[in-house]
C-alpha cells in the first residue's frame, strides 16, 4: 500500500535555507562563524525535535547525496507520514536511492540501512552481479511508488495530460575557427599531463580531484576561450580548500561548482597555482595567473574578448533569428540555458547588440529582481529571451510562455528537456541542444543516455546497461 509504506515528510523547496539548519540546529561550524540557532520551524521550546503529522519532501532528489549537509538536516526531521516528490529520483545512479528510503524510514526495512543497501544493491550491482539487485529495487518500488508520467493513461485509454507536441533537436557542430579548436586541443592536452603526473603519485584524492578539474576545464573550452581565467572561476565555481573537503561524495555533488584551484591540488595554500593545470608556479612568477604554457595558450583567447563571438555564441544567434522568422510579428519566447554564469555574461552584449529584448534569471539576483525577471518575459511582448542559469531554472519555475528553449551546454542527465514541456504550455515545444563535435560533450551525452537508462532499469520501465562513473578514458 502506497500510502502505508511511502508515508513521507517534507519541506518545500523554499524551506531549503531552514532545513540546512536541521531540526535541532545542528551543522557544521565552519571556522570563526557563530554557532547556527535551533531553527523554530523545527524545533520545540524545550529545544526537543518537533514531530509532524506529514512531511512532503518536494524536489526529493536535491538529498541525493547522503553526506549532504541538508540530506542530514532531513534524515533528522520526525513525522508520521512522509513523502517524497521528485520528477527525478535517479539522477546518476541507483545509489540516489538510498537517501530517499533513509528519509522514507523504517517502512522500507532493510534498505533504509546503508550498509544493508550497500550489501544487497550496490555491491551485487558494482561486482557484474545486479540483476538480482536490480529485481530487488523494483519489487521495493512497485510497493512504495506512484509514478506518472505524461505519457501516463487513465483507465480509459486517455492521456491524463494533454500536451502540445515536443521536439528535441541536437544541433553537434564543429568549431567554426582553427583557432578555437587548437585551444580546447591545448586545454585537453595539458590538463592530461598534469593528470597523469598527478595519477602517478598515487593519491586517490587529488586523481579525483584532477578528474573534476579536467571535466571542467574541457567543458569550458567549448563554450568560449574566454572562460578560462581566474575570473571566470570566481563567476562559476565555489573554490574549496582540500583540507576542508570532508568525503569524496560531497566532491561527486559539486562536481560543477568546483573552482580551478580545488584544494591546492595536495600544495600548500601558499603555493601560486596556475588557474589552469594547476601547476605550481615558480617562485619568480608567483604573481602570475598563468604557467607559461597555458599563457601562450590563452593569447589565442585574447581574439574573443570584448565584442568577439565564438562557435557557440554565434549559432546561438543565428538561432534566434531562425525562431523569430517563425512569426515575425508574434515571436516565439526563448529560454537560454547555461551552467555558467560568466558564460551568460559574455552572451548578453551579443543579445543585446542584436536588439533581441531579453532579461535574466540567476543566482545572483535578489528575489524582487528574479520576480521582475519572470514578470517581464510573460508580459512583456518586446521581451523574447530569457537568460537563466540550469541551476536556477531547472527546479520550480514553470515559464509555459516560452515554446523555445536552447540548452548551451549539455547537463549530465536529461532533466532540463522534460522541464521545459510543461503542464499548460500552449504552443509546440522545441528545444535545442548545442554541442561541439568531438569534444566531451560528447561523452557527456553518452553519459546521460547511460543515467537515463540506470533509471529506466530501476523504475522497471525498460532493460538497461548498468551505469558507470567515467573512466579517464571515456571522458577523452
Amino acid at each position: 500500500n502506497p500510502k502505508k509504506a511511502g508515508r513521507t515528510a517534507g519541506g518545500s523547496s523554499d524551506d531549503e535555507a531552514e532545513l540546512s539548519d536541521g531540526p535541532g540546529g545542528k551543522k557544521s561550524q565552519a571556522k570563526g562563524k557563530k554557532k547556527a540557532k535551533p531553527c523554530p520551524l523545527f524545533t520545540k521550546e524545550d529545544g526537543s525535535p518537533m514531530r509532524f503529522w506529514s512531511i512532503i519532501l518536494d524536489e526529493a532528489h536535491g538529498i541525493k547525496n547522503r553526506n549532504a549537509q541538508k540530506t542530514k538536516a532531513c534524515f533528522e526531521l520526525r513525522g508520521t507520514y512522509k513523502w517524497c516528490l521528485t520528477g527525478t529520483p535517479i539522477q546518476n545512479g541507483v545509489e540516489d536511492l538510498f537517501p530517499l528510503l533513509r528519509f522514507i524510514g523504517p517502512s522500507v526495512k532493510p534498505f533504509n540501512d546503508y550498509a544493508q543497501f550497500q550489501e544487497k544493491i550496490l555491491k551485487p550491482m558494482k561486482s557484474g552481479n545486479g540483476k538480482g539487485a536490480i529485481f530487488k529495487i523494483q519489487a521495493l518500488l512497485k510497493i512504495i511508488l506512484l509514478r506518472r508520467s505524461k505519457e501516463s493513461r487513465d483507465k480509459a485509454g486517455n492521456p491524463i495530460l494533454k500536451l502540445p507536441g515536443k521536439e528535441l533537436i541536437l544541433l553537434r557542430i564543429p568549431f567554426r575557427t582553427s583557432e578555437e579548436s587548437q585551444f580546447y586541443q591545448s586545454v585537453k592536452e595539458r590538463m592530461m599531463n598534469r593528470m597523469a603526473k598527478i595519477s602517478a603519485s598515487g593519491d586517490l584524492q587529488r586523481s579525483y580531484m584532477a578528474k573534476l578539474t579536467l571535466l571542467l576545464r574541457m567543458r569550458q573550452a567549448t563554450l568560449h576561450p574566454a572562460l578560462s581565467s581566474d575570473k571566470a572561476d570566481a563567476d562559476n565555481l565555489e573554490a574549496t580548500d582540500a583540507k576542508n573537503t570532508s568525503t569524496v561524495e560531497d566532491l561527486e555533488d559539486k562536481v560543477d561548482e568546483l573552482a580551478a584551484q580545488i584544494g591546492g591540488m595536495g600544495v600548500t595554500q601558499a603555493q601560486a597555482k596556475c588557474v589552469i593545470c594547476l601547476e605550481v608556479l615558480p617562485a619568480e612568477a608567483a604573481d602570475a595567473a598563468h604557467c607559461v604554457g597555458c599563457a601562450r595558450q590563452l593569447r589565442l583567447a585574447e581574439t574573443f574578448d570584448g565584442m568577439q563571438s565564438s562557435t557557440k555564441v554565434a549559432r546561438l544567434l543565428e538561432l534566434l533569428d531562425e525562431i523569430q522568422a517563425e512569426d515575425p510579428k508574434t515571436p516565439k519566447k526563448t529560454i537560454v540555458f547555461s551552467q555558467f554564469t560568466s558564460f551568460l555574461n559574455l552572451i548578453e552584449p551579443f543579445i543585446k547588440k542584436a536588439s533581441y529584448g531579453y532579461t535574466r534569471y540567476d543566482g545572483a539576483k535578489s528575489a524582487d529582481e528574479k520576480t521582475r525577471a519572470l514578470d517581464k518575459i510573460k508580459s512583456d511582448p518586446k521581451c523574447t529571451v530569457l537568460l537563466i542559469s540550469l541551476k536556477c531554472g531547472s527546479v520550480g519555475l514553470n515559464l509555459t510562455c516560452c515554446s523555445r528553449v536552447i540548452l548551451m551546454d549539455p547537463w549530465w542527465n536529461p532533466s532540463i528537456e522534460t522541464q521545459s514541456h510543461r503542464f499548460g504550455q500552449r504552443d509546440d515545444v522545441k528545444c535545442y541542444k548545442i554541442t561541439i563535435a568531438d569534444t566531451i560533450e560528447d561523452r557527456i551525452l553518452e553519459l546521460q543516455e547511460q543515467k537515463q537508462s540506470a533509471a529506466n532499469q530501476a523504475l522497471g520501465t525498460e532493460a538497461a546497461k548498468k551505469m558507470n562513473k567515467l573512466s579517464v578514458a571515456e571522458i577523452l
